[in-house]
């Protein structure tokens, strides 16, 4: 279920876990699969590519959190939304945090309300202000 993925999700105990079930290398892994991305908590994301270096983005940072649940599918969905608007991996990355760091600090798994205003708020904070023009116009329309 692997092999021809164009984007495997991991997080880091699932990233060690696939390598050590499967005898698999990190390079391996990226020969079966166009992107690998794996979430490493409160220190972020790495993005990877076969025959590229890696992408490692820093987490919002998160002063307060109320409860994990879910914040890795707030991460994907940011991510996925990003590539859906024909951005890049890294700003994928950079609104998956975003979006991740928003679901965190909600209490309870679907309590987070979402809002461009917001995302772009913590993007600008985190990332500077190059990150939030590029996902503005498209965050505008969240509500």
């Amino acid at each position: 279920m692997v092999t021809g993925a164009d984007h495997l999700f991991t997080n880091s105990y699932e990233s060690t876990l696939l390598r050590r079930k499967t005898g698999w290398t990190a390079a391996d892994v990226l020969a079966r699969v166009g992107t690998w991305v794996t979430t490493l908590g409160e220190k972020g994301c790495r993005v990877q590519r076969q025959g590229e270096c890696a992408v490692e983005v820093s987490a919002v940072p998160v002063t307060e959190p109320e409860d994990p649940t879910g914040v890795g599918d707030g991460f994907r969905a940011g991510f996925i939304a990003a590539l859906a608007w024909g951005l890049t991996s890294t700003r994928g990355a950079q609104l998956g945090c975003a979006v991740a760091a928003s679901v965190l600090r909600a209490p309870g798994p679907q309590e987070y309300q979402l809002n461009g205003e917001g995302l772009m708020a913590l993007c600008r904070s985190t990332y500077g202000p190059e990150v939030a023009n590029d996902l503005g116009h498209r965050l505008s329309r969240l509500r």
